[in-house]
């Protein structure tokens, strides 16, 4: 199994390499960001190689960002990736609240970069946090990842993550007050109109949330 939890911002378009390089620029002077890469050097990988990584520091938890034309195992669209261990959601090594700390704070770095991307011009047409298992899956184009170009482009929910970011078309197609009564961890409606969902406590550990969910969404026989 994968060591690594990895969110995959998926775009309808992509980046001009300026658009890319500006974006990086914002994160890594965010005062809440420190890297030991320069604007400079993301810069020369960019427009050398096409994609750049990245570590930073956010808060306590140290993320990889990773911009690619496409990833293995997912629909062919242009993806910005944040990859993080699994160790810091491990109670074995953390306290509940060290824990709990450890998953604001990627909420908060994946709402950062979700509304830099908006606010250049490049909402993400989905967002998928995937736990360790679907990460293994992911890369292996395992036909339990149903997420589908054609389900992005008509704004159908065809799979439970641990973490979703739900385009304002998914919401719309399933129903504001139908998505706000799903019975997930959490649900937040964005100034996009798309939607937040996480849909259980801990990225290791999948409850019955997940089961839940999917009966919620009619998706346990597809």
């Amino acid at each position: 199994m994968s060591d690594a939890l990895e969110i995959h911002f998926l775009f309808s378009e992509d980046f001009e390499d300026e658009d890319k390089i500006e974006l990086y620029e914002r994160l890594l002077r965010s005062e809440d960001v420190s890297s030991s890469t320069s604007p400079d050097d993301v810069e020369k990988k960019l427009t050398k190689y096409g994609e750049a990584i990245t570590n930073i520091l956010y808060g306590s938890v140290y993320p990889t960002i990773i911009f690619r034309p496409e990833f293995e195992g997912l629909p062919d669209l242009p993806c910005l990736k944040i990859q993080i261990e699994q160790k810091i959601f491990d109670d074995r090594h953390y306290s509940d609240e060290e824990i709990r700390d450890h998953i604001d704070e990627v909420f908060s770095l994946i709402l950062k970069l979700y509304n830099m991307a908006t606010e250049a011009g490049y909402e993400p047409k989905y967002v998928v946090g995937t736990d360790p298992t679907e990460t293994d899956q992911v890369r292996k184009g395992h036909d339990r990842i149903r997420t589908t170009m054609n389900g992005i482009q008509s704004g159908s929910i065809e799979e439970i993550y641990w973490l979703q970011i739900l385009s304002p078309e998914m919401v719309e197609n399933i129903g504001m007050e139908t998505l706000q009564s799903a019975p997930a961890e959490h649900i937040e409606i964005l100034d996009t109109e798309g939607a937040f969902l996480v849909s259980y406590k801990n990225p290791r550990f999948v409850g019955d949330d997940y089961s839940d969910l999917l009966d919620f969404f009619s998706l346990n026989n597809i």
